[in-house]
């Protein structure tokens, strides 16, 4: 049975990989609906319904889930600076682990349960993935709570009845890259990939006809 997905709801649309999500899903043709933390002018498009409020708050995020066929999870902690690992966090160190029940909640109630969440290279299973510098780098100052916080999320979905995809990329850059997106098993300090290839998975992902069954995929 085909799963082409024509409602979609996005969640950390307002993010680096969630703003390219939201405009590749509006060119694809998706209704998309997206829930940001404060209004969203620049999402304000055909095609784009804007939802207000926190994802750690409940009846917020069961109302965005709301009559959707699917959810694209953009979330993750956010640091002051995205390339200083000791950077101030200005998420909650717990802020997935937290978010993760609610929408697993949210989407359960509506029987909503298609949901591609990103993750990171070297989570989960892909622990051995990366090579010895990664590693010491992933336990230098605010990346090991991030990695612990997005396992934790990986773990609620995994334990959860929805049709779950979670996708690891590899450090990403913002400029184009010549290949498309992969999946790899090795992960490197070069090992790159674009946020846009990672948006193009997402929604090649959404529009697959088979279910997930809570797989995983390392793309570089």
């Amino acid at each position: 049975m085909s799963r082409l997905s024509t409602k979609l709801l996005i969640l950390g649309a307002s993010g680096r990989c969630g703003r390219l999500v939201t405009q590749e899903a509006v060119k694809r043709g998706f209704n998309v609906s997206i829930l940001v933390r404060s209004n969203a002018s620049d999402f304000n498009q055909p095609g784009v319904t804007v939802f207000n409020g926190s994802v750690l708050d409940y009846d917020t995020v069961e109302s965005a889930v709301r009559g959707q066929d699917a959810v694209a999870c953009c979330l993750g902690i956010r640091r002051r600076s995205s390339v200083n690992p000791w950077s101030k966090l200005l998420s909650p160190p717990d802020f997935m682990a937290r978010s993760a029940p609610l929408i697993v909640r949210a989407m359960d109630s509506n029987q909503v349960d298609r949901l591609v969440a990103i993750s990171a290279a070297g989570v989960g299973s892909s622990s051995t993935y990366p090579t010895k510098p990664v590693r010491r780098l992933l336990r230098m100052g605010h990346l090991e709570t991030a990695y612990h916080d997005l396992e934790s999320m990986e773990q609620v979905l995994a334990n959860s009845d929805l049709d779950s995809l979670v996708v690891r990329p590899v450090t990403l850059v913002n400029y184009a890259l010549k290949s498309e997106a992969r999946i790899v098993n090795r992960y490197s300090l070069l090992s790159v990939v674009s946020r846009s290839a990672v948006a193009r998975w997402i929604l090649d992902a959404i529009q697959r006809p088979d279910r997930f069954e809570h797989r995983s995929e390392t793309i570089g």
